[in-house]
């Protein structure tokens, strides 16, 4: 579950006329991420260059090993269905 501070929730127009404060906020790690609202809905999250790559690190390193559980899987069933028409 995602969560949020209160100092991390603020309004796009709040964001618009104060992007730079918050930009360096960011930058100096004075906090990880800004949650943009528009109407009092979540609309956007503003995070650091590096937080997101690491993010899309993560999602990439997660699809690999799931591909690489299907393949084993796939492969598992084979082997398995191969030896049970030879009666071993």
């Amino acid at each position: 579950m995602v969560t949020y501070t209160t100092e991390e929730l603020v309004s796009s127009s709040v964001i618009s006329k104060n992007f730079g404060r918050y930009l360096s906020k960011i930058s100096n790690n004075e906090i990880d991420k800004i949650w943009v609202l528009k109407n009092n809905k979540l609309d956007a999250v503003i995070m650091s260059a590096s937080e997101y790559e690491n993010i899309i690190d993560l999602l990439e390193d997660f699809e690999m090993q799931r591909n690489a559980i299907k393949l084993k899987n796939k492969y598992k069933q084979s082997v398995d269905s191969g030896l049970s028409n030879l009666a071993i």
